[in-house]
């Protein structure tokens, strides 16, 4: 090769590699001596954007993760002391558990928290329905209490009435599910499944409060105490019996926990008015909500029938660990759902357009699922010995049911990102049409391909939704600017990565150093070929900074309330150190309500140097200071909006009063 060539070639790499690992370089302008100190610039919408949500997909992930490890924990447990039929018998019973709470909670869950917070679900993990709706009534504290518990007590006496019918057909129901009348089984799943109903309902009321680390604790709850009941149990005795036992124990001490966990959040009653609205309200998910959860546990029973309980035992397996793809997935979904009704997301649409904003976080999302997707292929071998040595034909399936939980959230993020009309109906139907395309796929596919072919049904459900549903939007007003060249680049990247991987790779310490080297390669590859713009790199970095577990400095740091006289001093300690509400302060202070939340966001301009007073100060001192349910909130923020409010002030305000409350007492002057 030319020498001039070899050059320029080693510029190139020593470029990109300096630029990746954050060392200035010397170039042009340089002198080649002392670099100039850059000016540091003020972070971007976009930025900030995605600080907050790899710190709430940390919150999130972090639950997530601790769920998937205890059942990880569960399932190699279990496989010890089960050999692969009995497993696989277990696993029906389990799924006929979920398929109980989801009959038991069907529309009523989604429609409680429609009633209760107003607003749309689409935050919600399980069913990922839209938020455009905001058909909430209830507004007072004492009211959305007794509301809540009029869904508590109308779920529990569902789950009560579902469990006498499942008493009563115990017998033929187990022989539906196992070919054996094992009607103690079916009754043992038919608690679980109650039980799950009312953790379900009580689990999601930490989310739509905002209170993640409640919500992380109640979700962690179930997975926990199934997990601490089964051990024991199938350790004196391994069998199905004692496993399915402490599915039941553990699920119903989840569900007294999620109750106390939420205990100040309702009342027990059963309100006529409000079980008509919650019914009313909920009817139009159920659709949605049981096409969903057929495609994600129907595999196991078509295995079921179709093939064995060993082969159902496999499939349960490789699920479980490819359920790991899942992980990141779910927890940003879970955090970009909220936070796209708080100020910051307006000032990232302010800034970059509504639409390019959308593209830009699907294209990411896309490259995020692509490495995902590359490590569980390269990984499977490794991943599937968490279970014994009779499991390792569960390898394959491993990297084909993990693309069908990435289609699943591309087609989450197709729905979210998505504008044209009548949105929410293209998406339940295409759900709908999703668990038709399943359930055909599992008849025709699972006799001639066994478990393969369950794994594959799931790819064909949401691979045809995603198509279908991207049609309509690209083919509408306002198409979604997807960088499909960064996606094709992505994949040619990944595909090369795993060829190396492949090739190169054998047994032993070498085999893991090639697998972990064709990993990182994947994200460095994208940067140095441009598909990652420089540009993005920062936002990129301060998304995953933001995702790993930190303290707040502020927690501990003094408040600096210096220059603010006597009177400002006393109204934020009123307001903010004692959590007085703005009605009973302002007669204190001797001024009315809507002159207190000026000076209040005066004050907070003062103390975070945010700007200066604007005719919008009242309002937003109003929506800062509300206690009003979120959707509420939210709502006073979109007035905000449409008045005119600036997005990035908002949001800066807001924190600076998070900042505040959170700083203890002595940090008070």
């Amino acid at each position: 090769m030319h020498p001039v060539t070899v050059k320029r070639i080693r510029r190139w790499f020593h470029r990109h590699l300096t630029r990746l690992l954050g060392r200035p370089t010397k170039g042009r302008g340089s002198g080649g001596g002392k670099r100039k100190k850059r000016k540091k610039r003020a972070p971007t919408a976009l930025g900030q954007f995605g600080a907050r949500v790899g710190r709430h997909t940390g919150i999130y992930g972090g639950g997530q993760a601790g769920s998937l490890l205890l059942g990880l924990v569960t399932l190699a447990v279990l496989t010890r002391f089960l050999d692969p039929a009995a497993f696989g018998q277990y696993a029906l019973y389990y799924v006929f558990t979920g398929l109980l709470s989801v009959l038991y909670t069907l529309g009523w869950v989604r429609g409680s928290l429609l009633w209760v917070f107003g607003g749309g679900g689409d935050d919600d993990d399980d069913d990922d329905v839209d938020g455009d709706s905001s058909d909430g009534k209830v507004a007072s504290a004492e009211d959305k209490r007794r509301a809540l518990g009029s869904a508590v007590v109308f779920v529990a006496l569902i789950a009560a009435l579902g469990s006498l019918v499942v008493a009563a057909l115990a017998g033929p129901i187990a022989e539906l599910l196992t070919g054996a009348g094992e009607g103690r089984l079916a009754l043992l799943a038919g608690a679980g499944g109650a039980a799950t109903a009312v953790w379900t309902l009580a689990g999601a009321v930490p989310r739509r409060e905002r209170r993640p680390q409640t919500f992380v604790v109640v979700s962690l709850a179930r997975p926990v105490l199934v997990l601490a009941a089964t051990v024991p149990l199938v350790a004196v005795e391994p069998t199905v019996d004692s496993a399915v036992l402490g599915l039941a124990i553990g699920a119903a001490a989840a569900a007294l926990i999620a109750l106390v966990a939420v205990r100040r959040s309702f009342t027990f009653a059963l309100g006529a008015n409000d079980v008509r609205n919650i019914a009313r309200l909920g009817m139009r998910y159920a659709p949605l909500i049981v096409s969903l959860w057929v495609i994600a546990n129907g595999g196991v029973f078509f295995l079921g029938q179709y093939a064995s309980a060993s082969d159902a035992g496999f499939f349960r397996v490789a699920t479980g660990v490819a359920a790991v793809a899942s992980l990141p997935v779910t927890a940003f979904i879970t955090a970009w759902g909220p936070l796209r009704r708080e100020p910051i997301y307006g000032a990232v649409e302010a800034e970059r357009g509504r639409m390019a904003a959308a593209g830009l976080l699907a294209t990411y999302f896309a490259l995020g699922a692509i490495g995902i997707l590359l490590g569980l292929a390269i990984g499977a071998d490794l991943l599937v010995r968490i279970a014994p040595g009779a499991y390792a034909d569960a390898a394959p399936l491993i990297p084909i049911i993990g693309l069908g939980f990435l289609l699943r959230g591309w087609f989450r993020v197709l729905r979210r990102s998505a504008k044209f009309p009548q949105r929410w109906l293209w998406y339940v139907w295409l759900c709908v049409a999703a668990g038709v395309v399943f359930v055909v796929a599992c008849i025709l596919l699972i006799p001639p391909l066994g478990t393969y072919g369950a794994a594959l049904a799931v790819v064909a459900a949401f691979l045809a939704a995603s198509i279908v549903m991207s049609l309509r939007s690209q083919l509408g007003r306002e198409p979604i600017p997807f960088a499909y060249g960064r996606i094709l680049g992505g994949v040619v990247i990944a595909a090369g990565c795993y060829a190396v991987a492949k090739a190169l790779g054998g047994d032993g310490v070498l085999a893991a150093l090639v697998d972990v080297a064709a990993l990182v390669a994947y994200p460095l590859l994208l940067a140095a070929t441009g598909i990652v713009p420089r540009a993005h790199i920062a936002p990129l970095r301060s998304f995953a900074a933001a995702a790993l577990p930190s303290r707040s400095p502020s927690a501990n740091g003094r408040v600096k309330l210096d220059g603010l006289d006597g009177s400002q001093r006393a109204m934020l300690e009123l307001l903010v150190r004692h959590r007085r509400p703005p009605q009973d302060v302002a007669p204190l202070i001797g001024v009315s309500r809507t002159e207190l939340e000026s000076r209040f966001v005066a004050a907070l301009r003062h103390v975070g140097g945010i700007g200066a007073a604007s005719a919008a100060d009242a309002g937003t001192g109003a929506y800062l200071l509300s206690s009003a349910p979120v959707a509420a909130r939210d709502q006073l923020w979109r007035r905000l909006s449409a008045q005119g409010a600036d997005a990035l002030e908002v949001d800066a305000l807001s924190l600076t009063l998070q900042r505040l409350r959170r700083a203890p007492d002595r940090a008070w002057p």
